[in-house]
């Protein structure tokens, strides 16, 4: 990721060698790589780059991250020239979501699911309603005075 100092993972992330023995199309089991924060997407671009197990340079590609679209997405790699090449190719899915700072995160629970947030607080309610004295339950509850003489 090449962007602005404040996004997130500016280092180059490496995926392990592909063990299925499969060169012409290797897959990939690992957790999906993330980029939690860009702050100006205009001014990012990722880039995708493939070597072999040794180390030789296969191919990349820099796309812009406001050009990114979430789907599947077929990315064609290109030399060191940024000439297109035949075969060497790489199959993604990406999601795209707006970042929206963790002291937020209850706000953006709330309006992605409404029905459990207005349970969640009706269940607030009445734990709050049982802790406090309601009109009519001041006959169970002692009362303590202290008087100075």
């Amino acid at each position: 990721m090449f962007g602005l100092p404040v996004d997130t993972r500016r280092k180059a992330l490496k995926t392990k060698t592909s063990q299925n023995n499969n060169a012409v199309n290797p897959v990939w089991d690992e957790e999906p790589i993330v980029f939690k924060k860009v702050i100006l997407p205009t001014l990012a671009s990722l880039r995708i780059a493939a070597f072999e197990e040794g180390g030789k340079f296969i191919g990349h590609r820099i796309i812009p991250v406001s050009a990114i679209r979430p789907g599947y997405r077929y990315i064609s790699l290109r030399n060191e020239k940024n000439q297109s090449l035949v075969l060497p190719a790489v199959f993604v899915y990406i999601e795209v979501k707006d970042y929206v700072p963790d002291t937020f995160a209850d706000v953006i629970e709330a309006l992605s699911n409404p029905i459990r947030y207005v349970n969640l607080l009706e269940q607030r309610s009445k734990q709050l309603a049982a802790l406090t004295l309601e009109d009519g339950e001041e006959d169970a509850h002692t009362e303590v005075r202290l008087c100075w003489l």
